[in-house]
């Protein structure tokens, strides 16, 4: 086996260090995680109550699944997201 190979790959992991900037929707960042977090969610909830989908993951698009039988999850872009809210 090649050294290199094992000296690579038998480190110990690195800790990263806890995300410190966080991207919103409109594009600007911020530090502040519940401001983020907020952000999001009001997208997240009007697509639970409008559309009957429930947000599995969000940053940069939305990952959804229909609500009611939780299956055939699909990645909507934030760009639609806004454009399906506004219509």
């Amino acid at each position: 086996m090649n050294d290199g190979y094992r000296l690579k790959y038998a480190q110990k992991p690195v800790d990263k260090p806890a995300k410190t900037h966080y991207r919103l929707t409109d594009g600007t960042v911020t530090k502040n995680a519940r401001a983020y977090l907020d952000d999001w969610n009001h997208y997240a909830k009007i697509l639970a109550e409008r559309l009957k989908l429930r947000t599995i993951g969000f940053d940069p698009d939305f990952l959804v699944c229909d609500a009611e039988i939780g299956g055939g999850s699909f990645t909507l872009p934030l760009y639609a997201v806004k454009r399906i809210i506004n219509l």
